[in-house]
Formats: structure tokens, C-alpha cells, sequence
């Protein structure tokens, strides 16, 4: 990827406490920044050395202005889109309050303008929306000076409320995914495992209708990176954004624990269907607007019955709400990275195309097992026979881009890269080259969104 081209700081002006101090105040924002040669990535690294952002006493630091990274946050501009940054929290501040930071948040130009924008936050990656296409490079700058870091409190875990029934009904009510904008949505049942509230994604594979994503059977393909697909979603306005991994594993693990998603129509007996896998046709094919035409015939044209049901299309989530094409088809992105840590299987593969069952491979840290398959899986030793998926790694320390699902072609045989849990890290996020056979469809909180 190439070298971050923001600029990317927090303009702290501190008074000192003592009276034998100067009160000359600080310069004007355009010329802070500009007293050290080199590039302002240098600058930044340099700052960050000499700055202790743990240090309470105000008295010991200095009283010239001062250009440090974000203590929280780090951005980068998008390659191909000036309006778009994506910005990072930090490991070492888990536990804030991520969207009051980002409040707490404006962007500037070189001559100190403000510029308006929007954004959303999704399992810590902020996707910001410039209002209008700057003439400068830009700056994050946190409005409230006094503030250096993010204040990091241990919060007390919420009291138990007890509801009545008809507070639950009411609740259930609320989650109306039928008014979310841009085709058909469906509601998922949470799963406190993965995520505690109920929520919203796309029927169907995102496509593109007047140049925005849609949730349709048939529209134009949608050939995006990772992040490009991460700012489609985020298009569609706040509380919108690219679906997760943790909100792939809640739908995944419904559609699991259904019989009716089961070829033996019980749990565990049979295969899991997959979908669209078996190169027949030799293409992905569009969707259909009647949920009871699930098989695909060799001309992409859609029927009601098929020779082999692990072929059928939609799943039946436990909302009774049908889904199209999230075991086959086309792989899709999660807003998920991670090329750092990935689980490790036994033995290093020779290609990045190599396939592991989920029961042969190592956790790690920040992706346990259960990140990628449920402990349901696990307890009754499931594998690709059972239609459960496999595990791509790609080479370590590359690529990174979460997908998940299968494709059309599937591997060969088909089980091994298709169904629900299949998962790889072997693509870079930035990468456009795989994207014929990529697709993704964006998530939702209806009680939030329009």
C-alpha cells in the first residue's frame, strides 16, 4: 500500500501552570507543524518518541504547541476517492468510547477551514466522508484542546432489567427491517456469542442500481476492494455500514441451528447447504424476486426444484426472513482485517490457495476459533464434509481482507472453498483483482438508520 499521504495529528496547546511563564500565545494553526524538516510522517514519528501520553502532570510538559499522531487514532487516505478517508483505533485504547471520540473530532485544511463530513464506526474501522473534495491534504483534529488522549473509564456493568412479555413483543416490533432503504433487508436474531441485539443485512448480494448498492436479485456487479466496498455501504448513511465478521458468524450460526437449512431437514444430519457451487453454471448467476425458485439452471435461469439439494440458494433464517447466496455464489467481504495474527494451520502452506479444515488449525490472540466457526461446529468435529467450509490463510504477514462464503466454482471438489463458515485472509484489502468473483452486502441497525 502506498505511504499515507494524511496528515494525521492533534493540535495541543498547553499553558503552563507557572507564573514565570510567557503568555505569548500560540501561533496561528497554519504555522504549526512547519518548524522541523521532512515529511510530516516524519515529524509525527519523531513526536511520538519524545511524547508521553500517560503523563497527568500538566506542569512538566511543554508550553509551545505541540503535533502528535492522534493518541487513539490513525488514518489513511483512500487511493482512488479524495472524499474518503479510513481511520484505525488503536489497540492500546480498547475500551473507549469510540463515537464519542469521534464527536469530539473535526477536519481542517492547511489554511485551518473546517470540512463537514460523516462517518461510521464498525468493529473500530471509521470510514469518514469528506462533504466536499479538499484542496490540501487534510488533518483530524481533536476541537477540544485541552483533551491529549481519550478518557478511558471501566464502566459498571449494566443492572439486569427484567421485561414483561409485552415489553419484549414491543421490542421485537421495533426491529423493522422493511423500512431500511436501497431493496431487501432481512432481520437477524442476535446471538450473544457474536452480538446482543438483533439487526439487519441485505437479502441479497449487494449490487449496483444508479450507482449506488443495492439489496436486489439482478443489478450491476459490484467489483470492489475491501475498502472500497467498506465506503459503499457507509454511502448509504449513518448506521449503515459493511457487514462484520462478528455479524457473519451471528447469521451463520442461525441458518446452522435450523433443520430446514440441513439436507436430512434436522440438525447435523446430512450437509449443510451451500448454495450455487458446483460450476453449473460456469459463471455466478443473479438472484431471483421468488424465494421458491432456488436452484440455477446451466443458462443462470432460476427453477423451483434441483438434483442436488446442496445447490439450493437460500437459507431460512430463524426471523422466518429468506437469504440468498451467503454459502456460494460469490465470496463476500467482511469488514474484518487481519494479516498480522491469523490462526495458523500445522503445517505452512506451499500456495496461498491452500485449504485447512477449521478442527487443524491454531488460534491466536485476536482471532480465536470461535471468531470463525461456532462451538457447535467444534463439539461435533463438522468438516467440509458436512458442508461447513474451509480455512485459506494465504501467505503470512499478506493479504488480510476477511472473506467469507464461496464461490460459484467452489474448489474442487466444491466443499472446499464454499458454505457459510468458509473463510480466507489470502486477499489484500486494496485489491481489485479478485473481484469478479467477490461480492459483499451491507449490515444495518434499524432503531439507528433511515
Amino acid at each position: 500500500m502506498k505511504s499515507l499521504i494524511i496528515k494525521v495529528f492533534i493540535f495541543l496547546h498547553i499553558i503552563a501552570c507557572s507564573s514565570d511563564q510567557s503568555s505569548e500565545p500560540s501561533p496561528p494553526p497554519e504555522q504549526r507543524g512547519n518548524s522541523k524538516d521532512g515529511t510530516a510522517l516524519e515529524y509525527i514519528e519523531e513526536a511520538n518518541k519524545s511524547k508521553n501520553y500517560g503523563d497527568s502532570d500538566a506542569s512538566e510538559k511543554s508550553a509551545e504547541p505541540v503535533m502528535v499522531t492522534a493518541a487513539f487514532l490513525t488514518c489513511e487516505k483512500h487511493l482512488e476517492n479524495e472524499l474518503v478517508l479510513h481511520c484505525i483505533f488503536k489497540d492500546d485504547f480498547e475500551g473507549i468510547n469510540e463515537q464519542e471520540e469521534i464527536d469530539n473530532v473535526k477536519i481542517v485544511d492547511e489554511e485551518g477551514h473546517d470540512i463537514d463530513f460523516t462517518y461510521s464506526i464498525n468493529e473500530g474501522l471509521v470510514t469518514i466522508i469528506l462533504d466536499e473534495a479538499p484542496a490540501s491534504d487534510v488533518a483530524v483534529v481533536v476541537s477540544d484542546s485541552s483533551r491529549e488522549t481519550p478518557v478511558i473509564e471501566s464502566s459498571p456493568p449494566e443492572p439486569i432489567v427484567e421485561h414483561s412479555k409485552e415489553e419484549l413483543r414491543h421490542e421485537e416490533a421495533a426491529i423493522d427491517c422493511s423500512r431500511l432503504k436501497n431493496g431487501s433487508w432481512v432481520k437477524v436474531k442476535a446471538n450473544p456469542q457474536y452480538k446482543n441485539q438483533d439487526f439487519c443485512i441485505m437479502k441479497y448480494e449487494a449490487v449496483e442500481i444508479d450507482g449506488m448498492a443495492y439489496s436486489a436479485p439482478d443489478g450491476g456487479h459490484l467489483k470492489l476492494s475491501q475498502l472500497d466496498a467498506i465506503t459503499k455501504c457507509a454511502e448509504l448513511g449513518p448506521n449503515y455500514h459493511l457487514i462484520s465478521n462478528l455479524e457473519w458468524m451471528t447469521a451463520a450460526t442461525n441458518i446452522l441451528n435450523i433443520g430446514s437449512n440441513w439436507t436430512g431437514g434436522q440438525v447435523g444430519s446430512g450437509i449443510l447447504i451451500r448454495g450455487h457451487t458446483n460450476r453449473v453454471p460456469h459463471t455466478a448467476c443473479p438472484a431471483s424476486d421468488d424465494d421458491t425458485k432456488h436452484f440455477v439452471k446451466e443458462d443462470c435461469e432460476m427453477q423451483v426444484t434441483g438434483d442436488d439439494l446442496t445447490q439450493k440458494r437460500t437459507h431460512t433464517l430463524a426471523s422466518g426472513d429468506i437469504i440468498w447466496d451467503l454459502g456460494g455464489n460469490r465470496i463476500e467481504w467482511t469488514s474484518k482485517f487481519n494479516s498480522f495474527d491469523k490462526p495458523s494451520p500445522h503445517e505452512t502452506p506451499e500456495t496461498p490457495h491452500v485449504n485447512f479444515e477449521f478442527l487443524d488449525i491454531e488460534d491466536t490472540e485476536s482471532m480465536p476459533i470461535t471468531d470463525l466457526i461456532p462451538s457447535l461446529v467444534i463439539e461435533n468435529e463438522w468438516t467440509s464434509e458436512q458442508g461447513i467450509g474451509t480455512y485459506q490463510p494465504g501467505y503470512p504477514d499478506a493479504g488480510g481482507g476477511l472473506l467469507r462464503g464461496g464461490r460459484w466454482f467452489g474448489g474442487w471438489p466444491s466443499r472446499l472453498q464454499s458454505g457459510l463458515f468458509h473463510a480466507s485472509l489470502k486477499i489484500d484489502p486494496t485489491s481489485h483483482g479478485h473481484s469478479t468473483n467477490i461480492a459483499f452486502r451491507c449490515a444495518a441497525d434499524p432503531s439507528h438508520s433511515e
